[in-house]
């Protein structure tokens, strides 16, 4: 057993010998730049992306029409309201969130048309639309159908808020 455990020791040794001669030395900057790639970090500072851009665009106590996937945050870095929650977050008591689930659909996923996006809008008091990626196909897509009544685009991190003007009359928009 004495034997087993000074060859473990002189294999350590070896090792941290070995790794010492042929590794780059441990910098502060080298710690750093990995710690800040670490995926709670990066989460983190998405987080404060997101909180920046929302606390530009969006006003206290608005409704916020966004993916479902992003409306449990919204209440960490917006004073805003979320349309809808998503189903698998329960109602919170509110008694219509089926239907609001509904409208939101109609704002964000389906192939609505804006007369109908607007009669949504309208009836839940949604003045802002939240993309996540205004970069990308989805975004791209969402930032087109509503060019029309877009009165203001605030656009930071390859993330968007539009807000619309749906108090317009409708035959603006036809």
């Amino acid at each position: 057993a004495g034997g087993v455990r000074w060859i473990g020791l002189a294999a350590a040794l070896g090792l941290a010998y070995h790794f010492g001669l042929y590794s780059d030395p441990v910098t502060r900057e080298a710690y750093w730049s990995r710690a800040r790639t670490t995926p709670q970090l990066l989460e983190i500072e998405n987080l404060a992306k997101m909180e920046t851009l929302l606390r530009e665009a969006v006003p206290q106590g608005a409704i916020l029409a966004a993916e479902a996937s992003y409306a449990h945050v919204l209440g960490m870095v917006c004073s805003c309201y979320p349309l809808a929650l998503p189903a698998n977050r329960g109602d919170y008591g509110v008694a219509d969130m089926n239907r609001r689930r509904w409208a939101l659909a109609h704002l964000i996923y389906l192939d609505a048309d804006l007369v109908d996006r607007i009669k949504f809008a309208r009836r839940y008091g949604v003045r802002h639309i939240f993309v996540h990626h205004s970069g990308k196909r989805f975004g791209q897509r969402l930032m087109g159908i509503y060019a029309p009544i877009t009165s203001k685009v605030v656009t930071m991190f390859g993330m968007a808020v539009l807000t619309i003007d749906v108090d317009r009359p409708l035959h603006e928009h036809a």
